[in-house]
């Protein structure tokens, strides 16, 4: 799965909310997310409090990977948002999530086995030809998520890049992260997506 925007801000705001990809298949299993980034402050390693030197804001991709250095794991959920369990990034369960920076996009990426047992019987079962629906959700923005003076610099005024975060070749429906007034909409929506049969 990969979604990709040329609005950085609306990266940024994965990483101050906090995002869950949805999975619900067709076939009975249950609802389960994958939650990455945490929500700043809910990871495990707090994110640095420093100024930047100077007082420069740098690039894109040193804020980018200065977030990523505080983000170290993921966590799968139910749909009450209880944490089931969590996983290092470097996992032995064959899921991989990234995000990165390439070609003046920014990039989620996240890879999963069809079959995946990723804690006790919350199993995510799936087969070549089965269908189910792939929801994403940011979390809420709160008082005080603009306040902080971490010198982090989220870049989430209005005078950022249009374009809205888009799957592999098809725009994302409205009341996604379309162009929208950074900062403040809420990311929630979800698609249906059927697996190629096996040949």
């Amino acid at each position: 799965m990969c979604l990709a925007t040329s609005d950085t801000s609306k990266m940024f705001q994965l990483f101050i909310t906090g995002f869950t990809v949805w999975f619900e298949p067709k076939n009975g299993s249950e609802k389960i997310g994958i939650q990455y980034p945490l929500r700043t402050g809910e990871e495990s390693g707090m994110m640095p409090t420093r100024k930047w030197q100077g007082g420069e804001r740098p690039d894109f991709k040193v804020r980018l990977d200065h977030f990523k250095s505080s983000q170290t794991e993921f966590r799968i959920v139910n749909t009450d948002n209880f944490p089931l369990t969590s996983y290092n990034l470097k996992n032995d369960v064959g899921i991989s999530i990234d995000v990165g920076y390439q070609m003046g996009l920014s990039v989620y990426e996240m890879k999963i086995p069809l079959k995946s047992s990723l804690v006790g019987d919350h199993i995510l079962n799936l087969s070549p030809g089965n269908e189910f629906s792939l929801g994403f959700e940011s979390g809420e923005f709160k008082m005080g998520d603009f306040d902080r003076q971490d010198g982090s610099g989220f870049g989430m005024g209005g005078n950022m890049p249009g374009g809205g975060m888009e799957g592999r070749g098809d725009r994302m429906p409205p009341g996604g992260m379309g162009r929208q007034r950074p900062g403040f909409e809420k990311i929630d929506f979800e698609v249906s997506v059927k697996l190629a049969e096996s040949k």
